[in-house]
């Protein structure tokens, strides 16, 4: 069974939440099946989750049960502590079913729980929205110039094309060779490093700008608008199960641009469009960030065309950010971890558990009995 027809823990908590299901549990794992749900049933019911609780009929040998997540909390910390159970306590039962094996119900094969389609039938039992909306897009005509909208459920859109069309640079931007020169240096770095995440940071000189105007800037300057532009070689998602966007590319070993944009910095549907009328590829990605905070995000994929990139990136700057042309820019460029030591920050940074919120829950008290 291919590691990618397995649920990740998200997709496992929308499976056990959307009905209740039966597994069948193989004898030679019976007694430890049965330790594991007695033990997950008594956190669940310590943790105020009665309803969640699970049935092993060891004469059957059959598992029965739902999961119901809380989410009526309306305090922030409610919500955070609602959210951490409900993931540990999926946890808990993705490792339950990692043993377990369920009947197809519509060719009727034995296969592993945790299968998201069948691999007799080729059923699926949970769609995988990502895989989706990569056939959805491959099977429209190349020649459609009208974006695609971001999903209201959360999740990722991509919009793929197999060759870019020509991007001409808007006349007269005075970093135009700055950037093209970094960009260079940032694919040269990654034929030398290949196995790291390279980083290219970009922002606003401020050593450049005449000290009185910097200190009469306001946080809406257009300026700053160059500092928009998030640059790497390899761009995780939670919604791909932790795995790098653009998965294909990325492991092929050969140098990438991805240049991400949030929503909170530019029209993400004007950059959409944009892309799609130069046939850029790019992902369209909508989600809740640890704090359950909604966010969206655009990002555009260059190959190794450091040309390509860059032109994208200044008529972007022009066009829809409105940066003048005149800004002054600094670059700087990293590369001092692994992809694989990247991708497992990028996990933890994105993931909330009950053991963050007990540290959070400490600080607070701390903060109580010393009276700061």
């Amino acid at each position: 069974m291919g590691k990618d027809n397995l649920m990740g823990v998200l997709e496992t908590q929308e499976y056990i939440s959307s009905e209740s299901h039966e597994w069948d549990v193989p004898l030679d794992a019976k007694d430890k099946i049965e330790k594991m749900v007695q033990k997950y049933n008594e956190r669940a019911i310590k943790k105020g989750y009665e309803s969640s609780v699970f049935k092993f009929d060891e004469n059957s040998l059959k598992l029965r049960g739902k999961f119901i997540p809380k989410g009526e909390s309306k305090s922030f910390f409610g919500q955070l502590r609602e959210n951490a159970n409900n993931g540990d306590l999926s946890e808990d039962i993705q490792s339950i079913l990692r043993l377990c094996t369920k009947l197809c119900p519509y060719c009727h094969s034995q296969i592993p729980a945790l299968s998201k389609e069948c691999e007799v039938c080729g059923k699926q039992f949970l769609q995988d929205k990502a895989k989706d909306d990569v056939v959805e897009t491959e099977e429209k005509t190349q020649d459609s110039t009208k974006p695609k909208e971001i999903a209201n459920e959360m999740g990722i859109r991509y919009e793929l094309f197999d060759a870019r069309t020509t991007i001409e640079s808007p006349d007269g931007v005075s970093y135009y060779d700055t950037i093209l020169s970094h960009f260079e240096e940032f694919i040269a770095m990654q034929n030398t490093e290949p196995k790291n995440e390279v980083t290219l940071l970009m922002a606003l000189d401020l050593d450049k700008i005449d000290p009185a105007d910097e200190e009469n800037m306001t946080d809406d300057d257009p300026r700053l608008g160059i500092n928009s532009f998030g640059i790497c070689n390899v761009v995780f998602s939670k919604y791909n199960e932790w795995m790098p966007l653009f998965e294909e590319k990325v492991n092929s070993g050969k140098p990438q641009i991805f240049i991400i944009i949030m929503d909170w910095q530019a029209d993400l549907g004007k950059v959409a469009k944009f892309a799609t009328e130069k046939s850029v590829s790019h992902a369209l990605e909508k989600g809740l960030d640890r704090y359950d905070k909604e966010y969206a995000r655009i990002i555009l994929s260059f190959d190794d065309d450091t040309r390509a990139a860059t032109n994208f990136l200044c008529n972007v700057a022009t066009n829809i950010l409105s940066v003048p042309k005149n800004v002054p820019v600094t670059i700087y460029i990293s590369s001092y971890q692994t992809k694989a030591k990247a991708q497992k920050e990028y996990k933890e940074d994105n993931t909330f558990s009950a053991k963050d919120f007990a540290k959070g829950a400490m600080l607070l008290l701390k903060d109580k009995i010393t009276g700061k």
